[in-house]
């Protein structure tokens, strides 16, 4: 039941929604998983520090047959962290939860000991929230029913992985919003495809990291109480390997991008393999764009005798071609399908968007250098062109496809033969 109910919370985590939507969606999800019955959500005053700021009121969320504790209480919506440091110290300090159960009633602050005896919460559990080493806010969960043991029940390695979880949403979410104030100024929109890019791979690596490291400490915590499991051991293990592999492919992709071609040697390789890897780079910034990729791969190898970082760059430029082009046009559905396979002893690529294919005169111009439909801030005009350039040098082809409705782009690469060698 409860790994059902975490692959919902990832979904959510995975959205490209704003914070409020998403305690919003969320919240009867943790209240399932806890047994709780409100939860509170606070968030530190943009303007303060640490030591002299406030937490101020975010969000609430409550059973039906539970009263809000906030609607008609405009004072409790704000509390100084003066106040509640006694306690909250090592939340700020070492993103530690802080509890108040049957096992934990002490209360070293004013503000939190008045908070609590005034209130109807028989337990209760803070999750801090983090974006990178800010602290951002806390997820209060309140149990008006009942006391209870947070740590016995195992629930408290529970709320730790989802503070996990929650940092890293709203750290890659705030990303974003830079990303797009970014996008705004006109000053930067040249710079603005190296900082989509770096936002991307960024994300891409934070959240595996993230993952690693919440089953890291749930193995340390489990052998500090003396409750490790075989199963627990695999499992962790399972999830850490998983999203090793994960950075390890990402940072394969950026190798990729970042060979000088004067440098590099020609190698034969899978043609399937440089575009899975740069597209492990680019789909999170894909996504943030509201754009749906789709890949249907060859299933067999598709060796091609390349520069692979020269190769990478063509795939690069497709991507961000479409992406560009998408992003200007009002389309309910924004979808980028890339597709592989093999004919006539050649390896196919095809990169197709759902946008109108351009009139003619424009396709007979597209491939010249310093041709574009974008403004001079957003290009020169020599990606296609060198694109052509690159697959020329390897006798391929590259051409856009007329007889459909839509973009598509085809890159055809002549297949490498073991007879060849």
């Amino acid at each position: 039941m409860q790994e059902k109910l975490f692959l919902e919370l990832q979904e959510f985590f995975t959205k490209n929604m704003y914070p409020r939507s998403v305690f919003n969606h969320i919240s009867p999800i943790l209240a399932k998983i806890f047994d709780i019955q409100r939860i509170v959500i606070f968030k530190k005053n943009v303007n303060s520090s640490v030591l002299d700021g406030s937490l101020e009121f975010f969000e609430e969320w409550c059973d039906t047959d539970i009263p809000s504790r906030y609607d008609n209480h405009q004072e409790l919506k704000t509390l100084n962290l003066q106040d509640i440091y006694k306690d909250f110290e090592q939340t700020l300090a070492r993103r530690k939860l802080f509890i108040i159960d049957k096992k934990n009633k002490v209360m070293r602050s004013d503000g939190v000991k008045q908070f609590y005896n005034e209130s109807d919460i028989k337990s209760f559990m803070v999750i801090p929230i983090f974006s990178n080493d800010d602290f951002w806010g806390t997820v209060a969960l309140h149990d008006i029913k009942k006391e209870r043991d947070f740590e016995e029940s195992g629930l408290s390695l529970t709320a730790t992985m989802i503070g996990y979880h929650l940092s890293s949403y709203i750290q890659n979410f705030e990303m974003k919003q830079v990303l797009s104030k970014v996008k705004e100024n006109d000053h930067a929109q040249k710079m603005f495809s190296l900082g989509k890019l770096a936002s991307s791979i960024a994300h891409e690596i934070n959240n595996p990291i993230f993952i690693i490291g919440g089953f890291a400490s749930r193995l340390e915590n489990l052998v500090q109480d003396n409750k490790l499991k075989l199963d627990d051991v695999k499992m962790c293990s399972m999830h850490i390997q998983q999203n090793c592999q994960k950075v390890t492919n990402i940072i394969e992709g950026l190798r990729l991008m970042s060979r000088r071609a004067d440098r590099e040697e020609l190698e034969v390789i899978d043609v399937n393999i440089i575009i899975k890897r740069l597209l492990d780079i680019s789909k999170e910034g894909l996504q943030f764009e509201g754009i749906k990729l789709e890949t249907e791969f060859f299933a067999d190898e598709l060796l091609v005798e390349c520069k692979p970082g020269e190769l990478s760059q063509v795939v690069s430029n497709l991507i961000n071609n479409a992406s560009d082009s998408l992003c200007e046009l009002d389309l309910e559905d924004k979808v980028i399908s890339v597709k592989t396979y093999s004919h006539n002893n050649k390896s196919i690529i095809e990169f197709s968007d759902n946008g109108p294919r351009p009139n003619d005169e424009v396709l007979d111009s597209m491939m010249e250098p310093f041709f574009s439909t974008k403004s001079s801030s957003k290009g020169t005009g020599l990606g296609l062109s060198i694109c052509k350039e690159i697959i020329d040098r390897y006798d391929g082809n590259i051409f856009i496809d007329r007889d459909v409705q839509n973009v598509k782009f085809v890159i055809e690469l002549p297949l490498v033969e073991f007879s060849d060698f």
